[in-house]
């Protein structure tokens, strides 16, 4: 005499798997909704010349379980202001590159080092001198982008100083 559980078909046993692992899934994705929600920003995004990067003239809410904060976007898709292409006389033009760090990634505009270290500088500048400072930091952006986008975007706005800020990976085994 046979007992039921040895008598059971190969695809009941499996049924049995696929159902209790969809249920698995489906309340982890409901506790994760209810107790660590994150907001998806894709919408935020726009395809430009094969980088991902915010849109143009947009207010962005980056609601995580650690910051909330609303990003501004000048025409361009950064931060911060966007001086005209045309210098004026006694400017020194600083574009600063980089990843989320450089973006200010969970930080209001006025934090970012961008925007910090124009503060200084044309606090300490003497004799006329003023700074103009350009955040084009995104986050995840990827290495093999900054030139690209450098020679196609950045240089009609002929800066005196490029700061690409590079961050190591952190996943070196």
């Amino acid at each position: 005499m046979r007992r039921w559980f040895e008598a059971r078909p190969v695809a009941f046993e499996f049924a049995l798997i696929t159902v209790g692992l969809a249920a698995a899934l489906t309340l982890s994705e409901l506790y994760l909704r209810r107790f660590m929600p994150q907001s998806l920003m894709s919408p935020a995004y726009e395809d430009r010349n094969g980088m991902r990067v915010f849109k143009s003239n947009s207010r962005i809410k980056h609601l995580t379980p650690f910051f909330r904060v609303v990003y501004e976007t000048n025409a361009l898709g950064f931060r911060g202001p966007l001086y005209p292409a045309r210098k004026d006389e006694g400017v020194y033009r600083i574009v600063v590159l980089g990843p989320s760090f450089t973006f200010g990634l969970g930080v209001d505009e006025r934090d970012t080092y961008a925007r910090q270290l124009e503060g200084r500088l044309n606090e300490a500048a003497a004799g006329g001198r003023r700074y103009e400072v350009m955040n084009f930091g995104w986050p995840a952006s990827p290495l093999n982008a900054f030139l690209p986008f450098y020679r196609e975007t950045l240089s009609r706005y002929k800066p005196d100083l490029v700061l690409l800020h590079l961050y190591p990976s952190m996943d070196r085994g």
